[in-house]
This record gives C-alpha cells, structure tokens and sequence, in this order.
C-alpha cells in the first residue's frame, strides 16, 4: 500500500517533476505535491510545511542555499534532497553544512525512493531525540523544582520552629541556648549567640556544636567569651555592628591571635573553621549582641539562601532578645513601684492615723466636757474623721491594685456583715461632701447579712456612691436599691445604683472597668484616676458576685453588683477565676 507523502518541488521544469513523482511512486510513496520556482511562491507554500522537499540546485530566480536559509529562518525540520543535473563536490558539501539531506543527480533518479526514505527516518529520529531530550530537561527542572520546594518548605519549618523557640518564653538565656542547638547544625556545626551588657561587657549567653565531642571546646568558649577590643571577630562584630561573611578559609591562614585574646578562647583559633558567618543583633539602630554560624567541614559552606535564611534568623533573635529585656526592665519597673507604694502608703497612713484618733478623741471629750459646743464645730470633728477615712481607704485601694497586677489574690477579711446597715452608714458619709444631689437609699429587707470583706465592700459602694454624684447634675437623685434574690438554688444580694447623670458611650462600655480608663465624656471634664471601678470590680468578683453596668449616653447609669449572700463552690470558682479576665459582662438599656 502506497505511503502518502508531502512534497514540496523547488523545479523550474514541470518535466524533471513527473519524473520524479515517477520515482517516488515507484518506492512506494503516494505523492501529494506542488511545484514553485520562486522565492515568493516558496514562503507561501512553507506557511502549510510539507514532509520533504526536492530542489533544483539553480533557478532563474532563486537557489537552493537561499531556500536553505529561509527554511533555517523559519526553524523548520524539513527533509531538504537537492536534485540537479550537475554539481561539484564542493558545491554539494557546502549545501550540506548549510542543512540539506542529501543530494543526487537527475540523471541517477532510481536513488530517488531510497534517499527520501532515509531522509524521513533520519528525521524522525531526530524528533525522537529532542523528545528524549526535552523529557530529560523537564525531569531535571522538576526534578529541581521538588528540591527546591523542599528546601523551601524545610527553610520555612526551621523558621516556624525557631519562632516558636523564640517566643516559648520571656528567661531569654534558656531561650538562647535552644536557639544555638536549634541552629546547630541545621545552619552550622557550632551557633554562638553573645549579647552585649550594661557596662559594656561581652556575655555568651549560649553555645551548641553539633558533634558531642566538641562538647568540652564548647563548654570552654562559653566561660570565656572575647573581650570587646580583641581582634576575635565576634568582638569586631559587636564593635562596628557590620555582619562579616568568610566563606572559605585555608587552614594556613589562621594565624595566632593577638590583640587581647587568648589561644583557648579566640573562636577561630579554637574551633579552626572552614567557613563562618557572624550577623549582628540589632533594634532600633543598635547593636545589642550577635549570632555566630560557624561550619568546622569542608563538605558545608555558607551561600545566598542560607544568608537570608540565618538575616531572618538573627532579625526575629534580636527582636525576642529586646522584648524580654524589655519586660525585665518593666517587671523591676513594676517591683520598684510596688516597693514605693507600700512604703509611701505606710507613710502616708500613720499620721492619717494619728489624725482620725486625735479627731475622734476631741469628739468624745466636746461631747464630755462641752455639752453646748456648737453643732458646727461636731460637725467640723465628724467632717476630719471622714476625710482621713477616706484617704485610708483609698491608699488601702492602691496597694490592693498593686497586688493584683502582681498576681496576688486580696486576702479578704470575711465576717458577717448587713449589706443594708453598711448602704446606708456609707450614703451617710458621701452625703456630707455634698447638697447638690440627694443620696436615696430604698432598702427591700430589713437586713442583708453575708460574709463579705466590710472594709472592702464599704470601699466598693464609696467608689459607686461618689461616682454617681460626681457625673450627675444639680437637684437630681441618686438611688440606691438594696434587695435579696433568689436564683439558682442560692441567695444573692443585689445593690443597685442609678443615677440621671452624664451617661457613658456605648461603645466604651466594656472598657469601663479597666484599670486607668475613663470615659471619653468623663475624662478631662471631671477629675479621676480610673482606679475606682477597676478595684470595685476585683473585689466583688473575688468575693464570687458580678458588677455590670448599663447605661446610655444622656440618660444616666445603673450599676448592679450581685454577691453570694453565703458562698458556694461555684462562687468560689467565680472568685478564683473571673479577676483574670479582661472585660466584665456589660448590657445596655
């Protein structure tokens, strides 16, 4: 069965084409042809390539090495057989450096069949072994592509895990130290991470080698690390807060150290790198210690990717290092702060002593002695009293808030105490700072008793009292409601305050009762630290209740404290728990 065949004839004579498409039927091909014989007629009929073409050495208007180049041109792998009546030997060598197939003469056509055969297999051949090859090169490229995502992705877990290290904890040596064994020998054979101190002083915080019997080399360097005017290259780093990169180091050039250091404890001296990298540990545009990578094998070096990868490293290091010092100093800051308010606080509270005895000893002895005295000048004694119990009270609030933000549960001084009787001595003491607005309290029982702090409840209810006549207008009403409810199997005690005052937004509500917060509408228009809540609620939730607040702005506030009339596991578990979460249960009208 004749084969079907393409054929492209470069041939000024139509009669040298019959003959041979006669040949070419003879080998066994079934010829589908066209003939040009010019250069424009070419090009067009290249736009539908054929299988093989046959040329004319020579035409009128063109030659075969000008069709040889416009096949090269267009990139086409075409069987290219030149056929002629006569050509020299050189003439045909040059036509197949130039591309061509093969070529035979017109008057030896039988080789017609047998040459054109071979051109399409030599062909054919050809397009398997680029296949071949362009399946070798994606296996390469996919082949490298995979390491390369691999790498990538082993890149990102040491990072993702080096984080994690980095923020396990806020002792930034421990830290350190499972950083360097993290770090060695993914990224070296030994890490060093030194940090600079207070006075100057260069202290190694940690040391890993990644072979165990350099375990006593490493233990050495890390009792003795350079001083800051050596030549030891970690020093020179520390100095200038320049990273310094040597990627390869002959044994002869290490040299013995001078300059301040010693044999057994100069890094290169010691450890005999091959290759090291030592980044600075900078924040804030300042060096505060530095991370050294060092390679003691010659089958490891430092590149591009392993850079970057250990820049990243010492960026997220020297970030971790500095919020830790930063909350050491914040820790002692607050210790400071601490001592200071209990010293201040004790102070502060003995002559406060010794005036509220003084005033309630000329109280009894006015009363005693003076029978007629004025009722302004009891009145002015009672006033002092107050005051300095008041001022008691709250340095009593300002070291309770220092326990707190310490960690440290109030230690409550529980006994029976009359919810009731306590409201109303309370309203009592805060309507003497004030005529303009009336202090109503509306008892529901005649006696509320729970085991409750007196102390600090009576501070809680100043805190509310005081609060709703300090935002509230002239000739308004502050009510207070005391009443018992049942709920769940207990008793609660209920206390409400309502007041017509200023209100507070309700977008701050559950911001309300943190420490040193005010209201946008309160803070600057009226005096306050923004303790008095905060400490209000601490209190009654260690007591195992809950103080919430509703409130719009314009209309007033009500703030509800609820407490367990007797305790329950479950308000114990109240108390224990709820100090320690950031905003109480708020609602709003």
């Amino acid at each position: 069965m004749a084969v079907p065949l393409k054929v492209l004839f470069v041939e000024d004579r139509p009669s040298d084409a019959e003959l041979m498409l006669y040949e070419l039927r003879q080998a066994g091909f079934d010829p589908i042809w066209s003939r040009v014989d010019t250069e424009h007629a070419f090009r067009r009929a290249l736009e539908s390539p054929p299988e093989v073409i046959l040329a004319d050495y020579t035409l009128p208007q063109f030659n075969v090495f000008h069709a040889l180049e416009i096949v090269r041109g267009q990139e086409l792998d075409l069987p290219f057989i030149i056929v002629t009546g006569t050509i020299g030997e050189e003439v045909a060598v040059e036509c197949i450096k130039q591309g061509a197939d093969d070529y035979l003469l017109k008057d030896r056509l039988a080789r017609l069949g047998p040459a054109v055969r071979q051109a399409l297999e030599a062909k054919q051949a050809r397009v398997e072994r680029r296949k071949a090859e362009e399946t070798r090169i994606q296996l390469i490229r996919e082949q490298a592509a995979r390491a390369a995502a691999e790498a990538a992705q082993q890149r990102l877990a040491f990072l993702s895990e080096a984080s994690a290290v980095l923020t396990s904890s806020l002792d930034y040596q421990a830290m350190l130290q499972r950083l360097a064994h993290l770090a060695a020998p993914y990224l070296a054979d030994c890490c060093i991470i030194d940090i600079i101190q207070g006075d100057g002083s260069i202290r190694r915080m940690a040391i890993a080698h990644a072979d165990p019997e350099w375990k006593d080399v490493a233990d050495n360097l890390h009792r003795h690390p350079p001083r800051p005017d050596s030549d030891d290259p970690i020093a020179k780093v520390l100095r200038t807060g320049e990273p310094e990169l040597v990627t390869m180091i002959p044994e002869h050039r290490i040299e013995k150290p001078v300059n301040g250091s010693d044999e057994e404890t100069h890094v290169l001296y010691v450890l005999r790198p091959t290759s090291y990298l030592i980044l600075p540990l900078t924040v804030r545009d300042q060096t505060i210690g530095a991370i050294s990578l060092i390679l003691t094998t010659s089958s490891r070096q430092h590149n591009p990717v392993t850079v970057a990868l250990a820049e990243e490293l010492a960026r997220r290091s020297a970030t971790a290092v500095d919020n830790a010092r930063l909350y050491e100093q914040a820790q002692e800051a607050i210790r400071l702060r601490d001592e200071f308010l209990a010293s201040i606080s004790h102070d502060l509270k003995n002559p406060l002593g010794a005036i509220k005895g003084q005033a309630q000893l000329l109280q009894r002895r006015v009363k005693r002695e003076h029978p007629s005295a004025t009722e302004r000048l009891v009145k002015g004694l009672t006033t002092i009293d107050s005051l300095a119990s008041k001022m008691t009270a709250q340095i009593d609030e300002l070291l309770d808030l220092a326990s707190l933000q310490a960690g440290q549960q109030l230690e409550l001084n529980r006994q029976p105490t009359d919810l009731v009787a306590l409201a109303q001595r309370v309203a009592e003491e805060c309507q003497q700072i004030t005529e303009q607005v009336e202090l109503r309290v509306d008892v529901m029982v005649p006696e509320l008793v729970g085991n409750w702090d007196q102390v600090r409840l009576a501070r809680v209810l100043s805190n509310l009292f005081e609060n709703a006549i300090k935002y509230s207008p002239h000739q308004t009403t502050v009510t207070v409601v005391v009443k018992e409810e049942e709920r769940a199997g207990n008793t609660w005690a209920i206390l409400e305050v309502r007041d017509q005052g200023i209100g507070i937004p309700e977008s701050e509500l559950t911001r309300i009762f943190e420490r040193f917060y005010r209201a946008s509408n309160a803070a600057g228009h009226r005096k306050g630290t923004g303790l008095g809540l905060a400490s209000s609620r601490q209190i009654v939730e260690q007591h195992g209740g809950t103080i919430r607040v509703r409130s719009r702005t314009g209309e007033g506030s009500t703030f509800t404290v609820h407490l367990p009339i007797t305790p329950t596991p479950d308000n114990v578990e109240t108390a224990m728990l709820t100090p320690r979460a950031e905003h109480p249960s708020t609602s709003s009208d």
